[in-house]
């Protein structure tokens, strides 16, 4: 078990094309969980960068600008992202409707 009693799960995979989104639970522990964030939808692309092609890599670069400027972008941690469309094994409600958001 890992932190707070979770187990620890493989980091996802994403390929340069995939559409993604921040997970629900993600949202919730920044505190995102109203807000235009929990609306974004972002396109992976391919990234040649060091936080990209190191051995434990845990970033992807999205099709968003960096806020440090427009040459960079955007990099966000995988284990914070699932793909627009799929649900999380245990993020699955128990009792309750599925929403899928696309």
């Amino acid at each position: 078990m890992g932190a707070a009693g979770r187990r620890l799960e493989p980091l996802p995979t994403f390929a340069p094309g995939d559409r993604v989104r921040y997970t629900a639970d993600h949202l919730r522990s920044c505190g995102m969980g109203l807000g235009a964030e929990g609306l974004s939808r972002w396109t992976v692309v391919g990234c040649d960068c060091g936080l990209c092609t190191a051995p434990d890599c845990a970033h992807v670069a999205v099709d968003e600008p960096s806020q440090f400027g427009k040459a960079q972008r955007r990099h966000i941690h995988r284990g914070a992202l699932q793909r627009v469309g799929e649900l999380r094994g245990d993020r699955i409600p128990q009792g309750g409707f599925l929403k899928i958001h696309r």
